[in-house]
């Protein structure tokens, strides 16, 4: 998979999956934008700007504002699967810096470190600073604090890691609320699917495989379905009462593939003694 990038703020704006397929003497090259992201990166701060980068010499940084998310795929599949995050002032962010560009405030080449830049140039160096701090997003579950001081107050942002519909979300907040009321959720709780109830019975049902003559090739019989979970408990019940798979070919030598034997009656005993 690779990244798109919006061209603005240099942040993943979509993703594309290139396969490669063999058809025959015909090699197929298919590019598709991919329908699960493997990374998201949320910012739930109400005033905090995050930049973050991959801890590999190939990493871009991405800047990330209050109250947005991104998509994220590793800049270097090969390199070190980890992020490092820094908080920064808004003034020093990338989009302040952008909003002046536009305003024609800012000058239109700054010095940073001795060296003229551009004026949306975002120092790497600055994601190595004390306060930067270092994740693994595979890993799930609760993370280390990110420091940051502001105008001579010091504070934290709450980092969480969650799996939802395929995706593993990295997640900042302002207060551990957001974070506890997840992890309660999802592990104590149980979830939606610990306050769902499900009740199914069904008399049975058929299935017949037919091939092209048509003919009757196989026979699935199932009688007695029930499916139950009680509200507040996590487990589920399924009970079939009887099930046969038969063969209906006329040249099957066994035409019973699967059937039921009967509680309490061995009918390989009786075989055993018929035979002898």
């Amino acid at each position: 998979s690779y990244s798109i990038r919006d061209g603005i703020f240099d942040r993943i704006s979509y993703m594309i999956t290139a396969q490669v397929l063999q058809s025959g003497p015909t090699r197929v090259v298919s590019i598709s934008k991919t329908s699960i992201d493997p990374f998201i990166i949320e910012n739930r701060s109400s005033h905090q700007f995050l930049q973050f980068i991959q801890e590999d010499d190939e990493g871009s940084v991405i800047e990330l504002p209050p109250m947005n998310f991104c998509s994220y795929i590793w800049d270097n599949p090969h390199g070190k699967k980890r992020l490092r995050f820094v908080v920064v002032e808004e003034r020093k962010s990338q989009q302040y810096l952008s909003e002046l560009e536009k305003n024609r405030v800012s000058a239109e080449l700054r010095y940073i470190n001795g060296d003229i830049k551009d004026p949306l140039f975002i120092s790497r160096s600055f994601l190595y600073s004390p306060e930067s701090q270092s994740y693994n997003p595979l890993e799930v579950g609760r993370k280390k604090n990110l420091p940051f001081s502001y105008r001579g107050q010091t504070g934290e942002l709450f980092a969480h890691a969650r799996i939802v519909a395929g995706s593993r979300i990295l997640s900042f907040y302002d207060s551990p609320w957001r974070m506890g009321q997840l992890q309660i959720e999802n592990s104590h709780i149980g979830g939606y699917w610990k306050n769902t109830s499900i009740q199914l019975a069904a008399e049975g049902a058929a299935f017949h495989l037919i091939d092209d003559y048509p003919r009757e090739i196989c026979s699935i019989m199932a009688r007695e379905l029930t499916v139950y979970k009680e509200k507040g408990k996590i487990e589920i019940t399924t009970m079939l009462r009887n099930i046969q798979v038969d063969s209906m070919l006329s040249s099957a030598l066994y035409p019973i593939v699967l059937q039921q034997v009967p509680i309490g009656i061995d009918r390989r005993e009786h075989f055993i003694q018929d035979f002898k």
